[in-house]
C-alpha cells in the first residue's frame, strides 16, 4: 500500500479533500500535492471514503473534477 496519495505536477490547481459527512479537512494548492491521512490541523483521519475536488485555481470556468479515494489507517 502507498503511505500517501499523489496527485502529478499541477501548477496553478487547488486540490480539497472533504470527509464523508461533507466537512472539508484540507485544502492545498501545492503543485506536488501528497496526503497523507492526516487533517490541516495534523489530526489522522479514520479509515473510510474521502471525496476530493481538484479544480484550477485561476479561473473558476472550468468544471473542477471530483472523486473519491479509499483511506486504510491501520494496516493489518
Amino acid at each position: 500500500m502507498n503511505d500517501e496519495w499523489k496527485l502529478p505536477n499541477l501548477p496553478d490547481y487547488e486540490v480539497i479533500i472533504f470527509n464523508r459527512w461533507g466537512n472539508k479537512i484540507v485544502r492545498s494548492q501545492l503543485i506536488n500535492f501528497a496526503w497523507n491521512g492526516k487533517t490541516t490541523n495534523g489530526s489522522t483521519c479514520s479509515d473510510g471514503v474521502y471525496f476530493y475536488i481538484i479544480k484550477n485555481s485561476n479561473t473558476q470556468k472550468e468544471a473542477p473534477a471530483a472523486a473519491s479515494v479509499p483511506l486504510v489507517v491501520n494496516k493489518k
